[in-house]
């Protein structure tokens, strides 16, 4: 009777007690590198005090063995890709937005920003890639447009950067302009390794 009871106060006890949910914590902030697929060219990301956001990016070429940064942005990426093209010409940077808080898409909310040469190429919000604010999938305390993100891809003799929205549409997106268009054909869409959203 003793160890039914304690097997009963242990259940109850569990039931009650309050517990963290660690698959919903944002991810830490520390400085991170990324490299084009071809590994010719790569970005170095460090976090600086205040928001998400707060930071820099420099980019490089890979052959460079000075280490001299040809491009600099003012901002922190937990995470992008990159296309270098020939050796002089402009390197491609696909931002992505930090994992947004709340639950609902918002024109505040980066998910993905293109940029070359330094400069703003095209920015668009969550609110962009969900086209209305509920089309989202929501967690405990953040939310994610992307179903899965299929990266920077080479088809139909241009670059493209793919990914697929929660609702199933697949979008693809020009680097060098920054334009999003939602195609039917899933032509580009091979089944590559693709990187699960956040």
């Amino acid at each position: 009777m003793q160890v039914k009871v304690l097997g009963l106060a242990i259940v109850v006890s569990m039931a009650v007690t309050p517990v963290a949910v660690h698959g919903d914590e944002e991810r830490a902030r520390e400085p991170v590198v990324f490299a084009s697929s071809d590994g010719r060219c790569y970005a170095r990301s460090v976090a600086l005090d205040g928001d998400r956001d707060t930071g820099h990016t420099s980019v490089y070429w890979a052959k460079d063995s000075e280490g001299t940064a040809v491009d600099h942005y003012p901002w922190y990426a937990w995470s992008m890709h990159l296309h270098c093209g020939y050796d002089g010409s402009a390197i491609y940077i696909v931002r992505r937005g930090h994992w947004p808080r709340g639950r609902t898409a918002s024109s505040n909310h980066l998910a993905l920003g293109f940029y070359a040469a330094g400069e703003v190429i095209a920015e668009h919000s969550t609110l962009d890639i969900a086209g209305e604010a509920e089309n989202v999938r929501p967690s405990v305390s953040h939310y994610r447009v992307f179903d899965s993100i299929e990266g920077i891809r080479w088809c139909q003799n241009r670059v493209l950067f793919l990914a697929t929205a929660v609702d199933g549409r697949r979008l693809q997106f020009e680097p060098a302009i920054g334009t999003m268009e939602v195609v039917e054909s899933d032509a580009c869409f091979s089944p590559r390794t693709t990187e699960t959203a956040r």
